[in-house]
């Protein structure tokens, strides 16, 4: 991601767009595996009708130039926990201008980003945690669509708004984030549009968030294990693939080739990033 994004609305669509997507060129041929990308740019406020309108149609023609260009899907908006701000009225007339963005998700299989934040005591308040839901609402209500969205980030933090909070290690003990992480993906999971959550922050840079820790990693690597049957099941292969042939000898792709383990999945068996080939489609199992 890049956060080199101008909020000058006089600067012609496609001229910002081009400038933005040769920007992140180098980075897209120096990441090939990567098939989506943050853009453009990140937490960028459009907490007007005209700012949304500028940026929802700077998003449309991004998507469009990742996908024409390099077949790579856009993670579009992103926006920061309790963004666009405003009266309910005024907020509902910011999504109101967002038509463009589901034309990227139409067209270009682009998805929605959000950042969103809670502490302890609030957990999902609908405002800092769950304000997404009620953006689908609007959504829904004025282009009746339903986009992919993924929390491009997600956890514990400071809340301005609020004047209190921090990273999860200045708030709560290691097994109880574990916990709220766990609670909060079955609550997830409950949402179909809703294509995966990235738990805010492995590595350097931000020690108080850091969930590169072995009390925190091993428990939601077991966790992820208990998952993974389900999460197959409910995700659909994304339209871009380009498939190689996986299987012969007539096996069949919704069962296991160890006839002992009945109808499971045979896809979920495979190792990550196995392409295949369905030969024979039915609608109710082709996922």
């Amino acid at each position: 991601q890049t956060n080199g994004l101008t909020r000058n609305t006089a600067e012609p669509i496609v001229e910002a767009a081009t400038r933005y997507v040769n920007e992140l060129s180098p980075h897209i041929a120096a990441n090939p595996d990567c098939t989506h990308w943050i853009v453009p740019g990140n937490e960028k406020k459009t907490d007007t009708p005209e700012l949304m309108d500028y940026y929802a149609r700077l998003c449309y023609e991004v998507a469009k130039q990742l996908w024409v260009r390099y077949q790579r899907r856009s993670v579009i908006g992103n926006w920061a926990v309790g963004n666009p701000s405003g009266t309910p009225a005024q907020v509902e007339a910011i999504w109101a201008k967002a038509g463009p963005v589901i034309a990227a998700c139409k067209e270009f299989y682009a998805v929605l980003g959000f950042h969103e934040y809670t502490i302890p005591e609030l957990e999902w308040d609908k405002w800092h945690l769950g304000r997404f839901e009620d953006v689908i609402a609007l959504l829904r209500k004025y282009f009746n669509y339903t986009p992919d969205v993924i929390l491009t980030e997600f956890g514990f933090d400071f809340l301005p708004d609020l004047g209190k909070g921090g990273g999860w290690s200045d708030l709560t003990s290691a097994d109880r984030y574990v916990d709220f992480i766990i609670r909060m993906d079955k609550r997830f999971q409950e949402l179909p549009y809703v294509k995966g959550v990235c738990l805010f922050t492995g590595g350097y840079g931000w020690p108080k968030h850091n969930v590169d820790k072995e009390e925190i990693i091993q428990p939601l690597i077991a966790y992820a294990r208990t998952q993974m049957t389900t999460i197959c099941a409910n995700n659909a292969a994304p339209p871009d693939w380009n498939y190689t042939v996986a299987g012969a000898q007539g096996l069949n792709v919704r069962t296991s080739p160890d006839s002992t383990q009945g109808n499971k999945n045979l896809l979920c068996a495979m190792p990550t990033g196995q392409k295949v080939v369905a030969t024979e489609i039915k609608d109710n199992w082709a996922r």
